[in-house]
């Protein structure tokens, strides 16, 4: 500044024009050299430390602001001293692991393996048995949105820890099930607390633990799949042993004991444990070039562009998403129970299906790997939106080999490609959410396209049933469901990922839509 501007910024010196100009400048020297030597004699006030807050935002603010060591939680002050050389990332990773395998007793194949015997036992019909089934479809695509705010608000911890005791009680009605409303209520709860409730506290963990590693994370959920599928084998065998009451006690048991190990050692974001992003710890690795860089990457991925709910559906990009995810989920679920009747009409027995999903759960759980890779290695969120193509052109794929399975070598053919798609899913479904719009609001946001998935895989068997009975056949619907799927592949391969306060998907030039984060 000028002496001029210091002097008219000075309420004790008199205003421009008021006095000799010579005087002014004396004036100001000397107003200068005392408030200097103010400076010099007063002491400066130390700078007040953030504050640590529970709250997701004031995280989101301060990114790095790490706990003081003698603060951080019991779990992590133990991993820090027996592994000073890890990051607590890695048991993050094995809790939210054991949490999404907690939730088995809600997958719909687990589900299915009581259909029989309810009906069985309390003589109920296919139409009321298939009505369980909807209901609890149907309950979870809603309830799911509610579970999704408490998520952004309590945190993924507290739910699952309210979920348990609720969870435990729905395993307890099926142990104890003298009625058919019983049963019900069974369904909905393993339904509802297990895969859209515990499950989805797992996932939307790992999202906001790992930014740049977000899609390599994300992939070992697929091996979850996997141990679920076997598991639910194991639960079978279990059934024909010793009755289906007994082997849920089992089931109720091994769940309560892996929710309570992941309770252990999971917390909602890395703040919480005195890290950034990707495991990445402030301050670690001193002065040295790539410490440094590693350390801006995760100050850059903490501050990500936390988009709210309403911001989030007012972008065009949202419901492009809504319908990439919607008609591929109404043909894999449409698919998955009408497998044995597909194979059928081309003269293949039950053999041949269970051959079919051995190879999509061994490829599944390679192709989750690989997706996840490949959306790690795009540099810009621009280029991990235009990965989402893979999905809908696997599911177009899928679908349109299976009107043409007509022998085994075809139906396992049908199986490496069902279990390509079916792993990029899982992989894209779940992380890029995140990716396009932030951490801050997640549950709420996550929890939306968690129900478009729901809703696709309860109307697909019944579009198929009913294109069977006008038809004569599957062909047409997998045809048309197979276009329908496609039809989302122009806007997606040229969408750009989302900014906040453009709601035109392509109102920006092609080179910002490449070159932008």
């Amino acid at each position: 500044f000028s002496q001029q501007q210091i002097i008219s910024r000075d309420p004790r010196l008199p205003w421009k024009g008021e006095a000799a100009g010579g005087i002014m400048a004396s004036s100001g020297r000397e107003a200068a050299l005392m408030a200097h030597r103010k400076l010099q004699e007063e002491p400066e006030d130390p700078p007040m430390p953030p504050k640590s807050e529970g709250h997701e935002a004031d995280l989101e603010a301060n990114p790095l602001a790490s706990s003081p060591a003698n603060t951080l939680p019991w779990n992590v002050r133990l991993f820090n001293r027996l592994f000073p050389n890890h990051t607590y990332a890695i048991p993050l990773l094995f809790g939210c692991i054991m949490t999404s395998m907690s939730a088995t007793p809600g997958q719909s194949f687990f589900l299915g393996l009581y259909t029989e015997r309810m009906m069985s036992e309390f003589a109920i019909s296919n139409t009321q048995a298939a009505g369980l089934f909807s209901t609890a479809f149907v309950s979870s695509a809603i309830i799911v949105q509610f579970v999704g705010r408490f998520i952004d608000r309590f945190g993924a911890k507290r739910v699952i820890q309210v979920s348990l005791p609720l969870f435990m009680l729905g395993l307890l009605c099926l142990i104890r099930a003298s009625s058919v409303w019983m049963v019900q209520y069974g369904y909905i709860s393993n339904r509802v607390l297990g895969v859209e409730t515990i499950d989805l506290c797992s996932r939307v963990t790992i999202n906001k633990w790992f930014a740049k590693r977000r899609g390599r994370a994300m992939s070992l959920l697929g091996f979850v799949l996997g141990g679920q599928i076997l598991c639910s084998g194991v639960f079978n065998s279990f059934m024909v042993e010793f009755g289906w009451r007994t082997a849920t006690v089992v089931v109720a048991v091994t769940s309560c004991v892996e929710i309570l190990i992941g309770l252990a050692i999971i917390h909602n974001v890395p703040e919480d444990a005195g890290l950034a992003p990707d495991g990445v710890r402030p301050g670690s690795g001193g002065d040295a070039p790539e410490a440094k860089a590693a350390l801006a990457a995760a100050a850059r991925a903490a501050a990500d562009e936390s988009f709210t709910f309403r911001e989030a559906f007012a972008t065009p990009q949202a419901w492009v998403l809504m319908w990439v995810f919607f008609w591929p989920t109404i043909g894999w679920g449409g698919m998955n129970v009408h497998l044995i009747s597909i194979c059928a009409e081309q003269g293949l027995g039950p053999s041949a299906v269970s051959t079919i999903y051995l190879a999509v759960g061994v490829v599944g759980t390679l192709s989750s790997i690989g997706m996840g890779a490949l959306i790690d290695a795009c540099p810009t969120n621009d280029a991990k939106a235009k990965v989402i193509t893979v999905v809908p052109l696997l599911s177009a794929c899928s679908l349109l080999l299976s009107s043409l399975i007509d022998s085994l070598f075809v139906g396992v053919l049908f199986g490496v490609l069902t279990g390509l798609f079916v792993g990029a899913y899982q992989v894209a479904g779940f992380s890029m959410i995140a990716t396009l719009y932030g951490r801050a609001h997640l549950g709420s946001i996550q929890a939306v396209y968690q129900a478009v998935g729901i809703l696709g895989v309860a109307a697909g068997p019944l579009m198929l049933s009913k294109a069977r009975e006008d038809f004569g056949g599957f062909g047409p619907a997998l045809w048309m469901t197979a276009c329908l799927v496609l039809s989302s592949v122009p806007f997606i391969a040229t969408m750009p990922s989302p900014r906040k306060g453009v709601h035109s998907m392509w109102s920006l030039s092609w080179s910002a839509a490449w070159g932008g984060r």
